[in-house]
C-alpha cells in the first residue's frame, strides 16, 4: 500500500513524543508517522488507526510482553479499587511518567460507577475519560489515549492487565492489602477479601479481612475454598493432596494467631 507523501504540509509541526511513540509502537515509516499525525490533528489514536486502516503498520511495540508494573489500590469505607499497569521492565515502573499514570489510572477508576464498566471489563474501561479534576499531560483524555501516550513517554509496551471495583454494601465486610508499596497506593502485590456477615460494623470483622488478605498475598492460594479445586488435583477422598492444602484458603492455618487454627475455622467462629 501506498501513502501520498503530498499530504503534508511544509508548515506542518508534530510532536516529537507522538512521532516517537508512533514509529516505536507500530514500526511505520517516519515519514508516513508524520503524515498521519497532521491528517489527524496530533490525536495518536486517531493517527495509529489511520496508518492501519493504510495497510503500512507493523505494530512492533504491543506484542511485547508486559510482565513487569505496579497495582494502585484504594480500599475506604468498604469501597476498593484496584488497578494493575503492566509494562515491559522493573526500571520503566519505577519511573514518576509511570507511578504517576498508575495513580491517574486508579483516579479515574475511583470516580467511576460499576455500570460505567459493564461488570469491570477492560475494554469499557479503557473507553473512559479521566476525571475533571486530573490536570497536566493526561488531562481530557480516555484512559486508552492515556496508555498511548505512557508508551511513548517510557517507549515501553504498557497496558492494563486488570481492574476491581467494590462498592459498600449491607453486610459486605472488605479487606485490601497491598505489598511493596513504592508511593501512595501503588505496590507490587494486593489482595482484596470480601467478607459476608451480618457483622459488617464490628471491627473485628474487618480486621479479619484485611488480615486474610495479607495472607492471601503472602501464602499465595490458589482457591478460596476446596470446591474449587478440579477434581484431577484431588485424592480418593475428593481433597488436594496433603502436601498442596495450602493451595486453599480455608484449609490454611490462620498466620495472625497464635492458636493454630485454620482459617476455616476462625470463620466459623464469627
Amino acid at each position: 500500500n501506498i501513502i501520498i507523501r503530498n499530504q503534508l504540509s511544509s508548515r506542518s509541526l508534530v510532536s516529537l513524543a507522538n512521532l516517537k511513540y508512533l514509529r516505536e509502537f507500530i514500526g511505520s515509516l517516519m515519514y508516513d508517522c508524520k503524515i498521519a499525525l497532521d491528517t489527524c490533528q496530533e490525536d495518536i489514536e486517531k493517527a495509529r488507526l489511520w496508518l492501519e486502516s493504510k495497510g503500512v503498520v507493523q505494530k512492533k511495540i504491543k506484542y511485547r510482553k508486559t510482565a513487569e508494573g505496579f497495582i494502585a489500590l484504594e480500599e475506604r469505607d468498604n469501597e476498593v479499587n484496584l488497578v494493575q499497569v503492566g509494562c515491559e521492565t522493573d526500571f520503566a515502573a519505577r519511573t514518576e511518567e509511570f507511578k504517576d499514570a498508575t495513580k491517574v489510572f486508579l483516579d479515574t477508576l475511583k470516580s467511576l460507577s460499576k455500570a460505567d464498566l459493564n461488570d469491570s471489563h477492560i475494554e469499557s474501561f479503557l473507553q473512559q475519560k479521566v476525571p475533571a479534576h486530573i490536570v497536566g499531560r493526561y488531562s481530557m483524555k480516555s484512559v486508552k489515549e492515556n496508555l498511548a501516550l505512557l508508551t511513548s513517554y517510557i517507549n515501553e509496551n504498557c497496558r492494563i492487565s486488570s481492574i476491581f471495583k467494590q462498592v459498600p454494601q449491607p453486610g459486605i465486610v472488605v479487606g485490601a492489602y497491598l505489598h511493596g508499596e513504592i508511593d501512595k497506593n501503588v505496590g507490587s502485590k494486593a489482595a482484596v477479601v470480601i467478607i459476608e456477615s451480618s457483622l459488617d460494623k464490628d471491627l473485628k470483622v474487618k480486621q479479619l479481612a484485611n488480615n486474610l488478605a495479607m495472607q492471601v498475598v503472602a501464602m499465595r492460594p490458589m482457591y478460596k475454598d476446596i470446591e474449587e479445586v478440579p477434581k484431577e488435583l484431588r485424592n480418593s477422598k475428593g481433597n488436594p493432596p496433603e502436601f498442596d492444602s495450602d493451595m486453599v484458603l480455608m484449609n490454611q492455618t490462620y498466620i495472625d494467631s497464635d492458636e493454630k487454627i485454620s482459617v476455616r475455622e476462625l470463620v466459623k467462629r464469627l
